[in-house]
């Protein structure tokens, strides 16, 4: 189970990488991988890459409920080295297609 944390941690980190420097929303990320991974372990991905400093996260207000809002993440520099594998991180595994 924690290999499997390790690959989905890097995937939501290539994930954010690959669409910078766009932000993406949280729920685009839960929506991506729910089919894979239990929705707890994508949230506790989530917070460990925000935790470690590789992305970073905005809340905005949602223009579809006035009560609610959106949270979207950005790769930071930090997260940037460590999907371009100039940075190791024993917690992420980054895959790289061919």
């Amino acid at each position: 189970m924690i290999f499997n944390l390790k690959v989905l941690r890097g995937d939501i980190l290539t994930f954010i990488y690959e669409v910078a420097p766009s932000k993406v929303k949280e729920s685009s990320i839960t929506h991506a991988y729910f089919e894979y991974y239990d929705y707890k372990d994508i949230l506790r991905s989530i917070h460990y890459l925000k935790e470690r400093g590789y992305i970073e996260s905005k809340e905005v207000q949602s223009p579809l409920s006035p009560d609610k809002k959106d949270v979207f993440y950005t790769i930071t520099a930090d997260g940037m080295t460590v999907v371009e594998m100039t940075k190791k991180d024993d917690s992420v595994i980054i895959t790289k297609e061919d």
